[in-house]
């Protein structure tokens, strides 16, 4: 796991030579590993995209930055991502423990990334497909209330143990959502001030920082000739 990923969750200018928040690191990189249990889907489906709307079997995500993410592409993958219960469960163990409370929160974060970058690769390697980078519900102008529509899309609660709240968080709390299309573009990483909750992401009441442990949906925008889907 790639601890300097980590260090940026916890938003700190600490380095790995810190050899107490290294030794921390790796303890709680030790207890996710041993006990989440990543689980991830996808499922490509044709697309159109307009000026500043996709349209997926005739539903509709209505975001202009969207659009011109995938501006050229015919197919997207939706994909979701979970560590599971237990990364809730290691959560729970250390609410009561500041320093701990925090690490966990940025090492589940950077776990659910690195499954995600697995995921993504995968699609690519499996499709002969090169995506652009991953979208998710939250992104610049794409609310995050658009989430029910990719939960519903590919039926994620049923075949990835992921549930979606009235205030669209995700449960378990590690899971993600995203879309991303397949032309050689520079796959760039998203950071809290793209989001639209950006005002609202260092309150408690933000989802993502509230579900660490799973990543919900990401669409990934593929060429024509990619095959229908799995």
């Amino acid at each position: 796991m790639d601890k300097k990923e980590i260090l940026r969750y916890l938003l700190t200018r600490s380095t790995v030579q810190d050899e107490a928040l290294n030794s921390l690191i790796d303890e709680i990189i030790a207890e996710a590993q041993q006990s989440c249990t990543p689980k991830s889907i996808y499922r490509i489906f044709d697309c159109s995209v307009s000026e500043d709307t996709l349209t997926v079997c005739e539903t509709e995500f209505k975001s202009r930055r969207l659009a011109q993410n995938l501006a050229g592409c015919k197919r997207v993958a939706i994909m979701a991502a979970t560590l599971g219960t237990p990364g809730d469960m290691l959560l729970r163990l250390h609410s009561s423990e500041g320093a701990k409370l925090v690490t966990t929160q940025a090492v589940l974060a950077a776990y659910i990334e690195e499954v995600c970058d697995g995921l993504q690769a995968e699609i690519e390697r499996e499709n002969n497909v090169k995506t652009r980078q991953r979208y998710s519900p939250g992104y610049f102008d794409l609310d995050i209330s658009e989430q029910k529509k990719i939960f519903e899309l590919v039926d994620i609660t049923k075949r990835c143990g992921i549930t979606l709240t009235d205030s669209f968080q995700m449960i378990p709390t590690k899971s993600v959502p995203s879309a991303n299309c397949s032309q050689k573009l520079r796959v760039a990483r998203l950071s809290c001030r793209v989001c639209s909750l950006h005002a609202a992401s260092r309150k408690v009441s933000c989802p993502v920082l509230q579900s660490p442990a799973s990543r919900g949906v990401m669409l990934l925008m593929m060429p024509p000739s990619l095959a229908s889907g799995k």
